[in-house]
């Protein structure tokens, strides 16, 4: 395949899998008046302890700024608390609140409730496939991305 079907089928493949994201995860998150990547935040926050908000904009490759004013958006809705790093104040550290943990708890409760039946009626082989296909292209655009 040359470098322009290559373009043409991944720039159509991935907006077709980025709509489907949308429409299968945004339905559960938006309940908790959460956007995708609010909800992604609360996540990474879950499992991530201790976060400030540059190693969260890492882990999420966004930009700081950005970051910033999402998890101020999560702070006045309740799921999360910002709070300066007493021996640095120009790092600030994110906690989920009690309602951040509950609702992350609940998402994942409904995703695994929802989900689960169609997943475990595919083999672990197709699904491991699908994740390593994922790593792959991702490794590739890197690669990519350095000429």
């Amino acid at each position: 395949m040359d470098a322009l079907e290559f373009k043409k089928q991944l720039i159509e493949l991935t907006r077709d899998v980025s709509v489907s994201i949308g429409t299968t995860f945004l339905p559960i998150v938006s309940k908790y008046d959460l956007t995708l990547i609010q909800a992604q935040i609360l996540r990474e926050v879950n499992d991530n302890k201790n976060l400030s908000i540059g190693s969260l904009a890492k882990i999420m490759n966004i930009q700081s700024g950005n970051t910033s004013s999402m998890c101020k958006q999560l702070e006045k809705k309740g799921y999360l608390q910002r709070q300066r790093d007493k021996s640095d104040e120009r790092v600030v550290k994110i906690t989920l609140t009690d309602k951040g943990i509950s609702t992350i708890d609940e998402i994942n409760d409904i995703i695994k409730d929802k989900y689960s039946s169609i997943l475990s009626d595919e083999s672990s082989n197709d699904l491991h496939a699908i994740i390593s296909g994922l790593q792959n292209l991702k490794d590739l655009l890197i690669r990519m991305n350095q000429i």
